[in-house]
């Protein structure tokens, strides 16, 4: 128990000093290209799209939780191995420096009651269509990001 508190922490304060990783390889730029190609491919299913997306979302969490879980069992020979591995996934989680610096030109942009910089910024963080959003909208986006 005290390992993987000791995991979670440290991953958190490797996120607070470097920020997210940018690389390809980056677990979450790997799911999203699987989501990518999968997409088109369930979409074509003829049943409603509930449950397209339901059976979607469990096949990418299957499919990725079966990559880990095998990656796991492969490192487990070596006990330090596996606890650095851990720390990586753990770490490859977290953004919230990254977000907190993308956030803050979306509420410098509101203090300044500039709404289109502001709808500008969030559009970068966010998927939804931010020109409707008025300032509370604005600042729900953002914290729920």
């Amino acid at each position: 128990m005290i390992t993987c508190s000791l995991l979670l922490i440290t991953a958190v304060t490797i996120d607070a000093f470097l920020g997210d990783p940018a690389y390809p390889f980056h677990p979450v730029r790997l799911i999203g290209k699987s989501i990518q190609l999968l997409e088109p491919i369930f979409r074509k299913i003829p049943v409603p799209e509930f449950l397209q997306g339901a059976f979607f979302v469990l096949l990418v969490l299957g499919i990725w939780e079966g990559v880990l879980l095998g990656l796991f069992r492969l490192l487990s020979v070596a006990t330090p191995l596996v606890n650095l591995f851990a720390l990586f996934v753990l770490y490859s989680s977290f953004a919230l420096r990254d977000l907190t610096h993308h956030i803050h030109p979306v509420i410098r942009a509101l203090e300044q009651g500039d709404m289109a910089g502001a709808r500008e910024n969030l559009q970068k963080i966010v998927g939804r269509d931010t020109a409707v959003l008025d300032s509370p909208g604005i600042l729900r986006a953002a914290i729920e990001t």
